[in-house]
């Protein structure tokens, strides 16, 4: 069987952050008491060298910064390290792009310099209008960061820098659907809307919250002027549409097979979620680093498999759309029952309901479309010489 390829590479450039978000694992009481910690740039591109000589990169790499925050890694050396990227890439025949998430509290001037340079897909961390970012995502001081990250946000577009948002999603959101896209609607980004996740292990996570606030928000999408690109929805829809795998790494059934986590000590996670989480991870070297990522994709495989027998997921009949879901949920749930049985009432929605929503709205659309070239054809023969 042949090995699969990575095509990506998260970047946990540092264990530092300058907020102090009420959800976020970069404050979870087990990390707290460690010292911050900087990947080295060094060992990156020898981890780069050795992928490639075992044959294990794809000819398309995408590497995302991350963190912490990953715009507290000192600007110079991450300018200079995506420099040997992509020399790196060029030699060895590859295309390389590169992803940032940020919380975009501050945006230096140099980083902003070297975005614009290379290209990179920044990701920034919003969950909505001020009162609802504000009241979970603010500075260790206690201020709010939403008029920082707006404006940083404003800036990078300003530069022709590729943005998206990511909002994690919780009570605060409730009721507010609404609120959520008319503040959504003049940004002119897709966001991708995440459930709060409790990485503490005690499997506290709100699901009913979450996929209630998708699905009333999935209702106001249609009925809103404006056209969204929202993900999980985006996805959702095109699986029970076209049956089409879904495109979120955790739902796709290739979860670790084509990603891995270069984490802030420098050690290798098969993805971001589990390398903040408790998951497993692996010391490397070149001669060792095939065996070792080898080594991850076996001890994921084998949990995902016992998660999933012990849950039937395999006799479950929306597989389809999660393939058992994200381990790093299923570690902090135990099996995540409750997942399952707030996900399985959501694609049961989207299925019926859902889709004869979404059929409407299109009819509708292609009535309006046809009168219209009704009318212009109207016009034309009326204005004709």
């Amino acid at each position: 069987m042949k090995t699969p390829q990575l095509d990506t590479i998260i970047l946990k450039a540092t264990s530092r952050c300058s907020l102090a978000c009420d959800y976020c694992s970069a404050h979870a009481p087990d990390l707290a008491a460690h010292p911050s910690r900087t990947f080295s740039p060094a060992r990156l591109l020898e981890c780069l060298a050795a992928l490639d000589n075992a044959s294990l990169l794809a000819d398309t790499l995408t590497l995302i910064w991350h963190g912490g925050e990953p715009l507290l890694f000192p600007h110079d050396h991450a300018c200079q390290l995506m420099d040997d990227i992509r020399d790196f890439a060029d030699r060895h025949g590859l295309a390389v792009c590169f992803r940032l998430q940020t919380n975009a509290f501050n945006l230096p001037p140099g980083w902003l310099q070297t975005l614009a340079r290379h290209q990179v897909h920044v990701g920034i961390s919003l969950d909505g209008p001020q009162p609802i970012h504000d009241a979970a995502r603010h500075a260790p001081d206690g201020s709010g960061s939403y008029r920082h990250a707006i404006q940083n946000l404003q800036t990078l577009q300003a530069h022709d820098i590729p943005t998206a948002i990511l909002s994690v999603i919780d009570a605060r959101h409730t009721g507010h659907e609404r609120d959520y896209l008319d503040w959504l609607a003049p940004l002119n980004v897709s966001a991708r809307l995440n459930p709060r996740f409790d990485c503490s292990g005690t499997g506290h996570n709100d699901w009913n919250t979450y996929f209630s606030f998708l699905r009333h928000l999935f209702v106001a999408a249609l009925n809103h002027p404006h056209t969204f690109r929202l993900q999980p929805l985006d996805w959702l829809l095109q699986t029970l549409i076209h049956g089409t795998p879904p495109q979120e790494c955790a739902f796709s059934g290739q979860c670790g097979q084509h990603l891995i986590a270069f984490t802030p000590d420098n050690r290798l996670a098969p993805c971001g979620r589990l390398a903040d989480n408790g998951g497993p991870c692996a010391d490397w070297t070149p001669a060792t680093l095939a065996a070792q990522l080898a080594s991850l994709r076996d001890s994921l495989e084998r949990e995902t498999a016992q998660q999933r027998l012990a849950t039937d997921c395999d006799s479950c009949p929306i597989l389809k759309c999660c393939h058992g879901g994200c381990p790093a949920v299923r570690r902090a749930e135990h099996g995540h029952p409750e997942f399952c049985s707030q996900f399985r009432n959501f694609i049961a929605y989207l299925a019926h309901d859902g889709l004869r929503l979404l059929r409407q709205r299109l009819q509708d659309e292609r009535r309006r479309t046809a009168n219209l070239i009704d009318d212009l054809q109207k016009a034309m023969t009326t204005h004709q010489p």
